[in-house]
C-alpha cells in the first residue's frame, strides 16, 4: 500500500494505492482539476478511483466531491452525521475557539455544490471490495 499526499490551497487529499486506488478527502469546490492532475502524476486516471472517502463534510474537505464523483464514477463515503452538509452544499455554523480558528473562518466557510453521498456510513466500512486491504472507522 502506498499513500500518496497531495497538498492543496486549503486542506490536503490523499491519494491511496492498494489492488485499486481510493481518495480520502475532495479539497475544496475550486480543486477538482488540481487533484485530477496530481493523481496523474501518480500514474492514477479518475476513472481508476473505487472510492472517494471523506473526512467529514466540510467545504474544505468535501467541496469537490460532486465534481470528482461525475468525473470518475466513484461512489462517495461519508458519514451519517455530515450527511445534510453535502445535501445542503454548505457547512454547518462553525463556532471557532481561539485567534487562530477566527482568523481563518473566512477561508473555510463556503459554499460548494450540494451532492448526496453514496455510502453513508456509522459503523466500520471494509474496504477489501474497493480494493484497499483495511476498515474504514467512522467517528462522530
Amino acid at each position: 500500500m502506498r499513500i500518496v499526499p497531495i497538498r492543496l490551497s486549503l486542506s490536503n487529499v490523499y491519494l491511496v494505492v492498494d489492488e485499486r486506488p481510493i481518495l480520502v478527502d475532495a479539497g475544496g469546490p475550486k480543486d477538482g482539476k488540481q487533484i485530477t492532475a496530481a493523481l496523474a502524476k501518480e500514474g492514477v486516471q479518475l476513472t481508476d478511483l473505487a472510492l472517494i472517502v471523506l473526512t467529514h463534510g466540510h467545504a474544505d474537505h468535501a467541496g469537490a466531491a460532486r465534481d470528482l464523483h461525475e468525473w470518475s464514477g466513484a461512489p462517495v463515503v461519508l458519514h451519517a452525521a455530515d450527511a445534510h452538509m453535502a445535501a445542503a452544499g454548505h457547512n454547518d455554523p462553525l463556532h471557532p475557539v481561539g485567534l487562530e480558528a477566527w482568523m481563518v473562518l473566512p477561508f473555510v466557510n463556503f459554499p460548494f455544490p450540494p451532492f448526496m453521498p453514496d455510502i453513508v456510513v456509522e459503523r466500520p466500512l471494509d474496504l477489501r471490495s474497493f480494493g484497499v486491504e483495511g476498515t474504514l472507522l467512522p467517528w462522530a
